[in-house]
């Protein structure tokens, strides 16, 4: 073989490994961008469920604040019912021994 054939042949034979190895990197390209492209996907789903769980959640926390005001203005009124009543019954029963103190006399 002439050193031009042999020349030739480790061209041709170094092209077809440049070759191969570009087509075995397009296939890994390839394989990246479909995963990338399922993640992109799975991401505006989950972006999306987010936004509507935190929707979601914004409405419940003020429901929530508001059964605790009511809670707290109930109780707070409630309290004072309670103090109403203690001192509607003192002056009873001090009205109740008057008239009987007075009664007695």
């Amino acid at each position: 073989m002439s050193s031009l054939q042999i020349l030739n042949t480790d061209l041709v034979k170094g092209l077809n490994e440049l070759k191969k190895g570009k087509d075995e990197i397009e296939k890994k390209i390839n394989l990246d961008k479909e995963k990338k492209s399922t993640l992109e996907k799975e991401k505006k789903e989950l972006e999306l469920k987010l936004s509507f769980l935190e929707s979601s959640l914004k409405k419940k926390q003020l429901i929530f604040d508001k059964y605790c005001d009511l809670i707290n203005e109930t109780e707070k009124n409630y309290s004072m019912i309670v103090q109403s009543s203690k001192n509607l019954l003192d002056v009873l029963k001090k009205e109740k021994t008057e008239i009987e103190t007075n009664e007695v006399q």
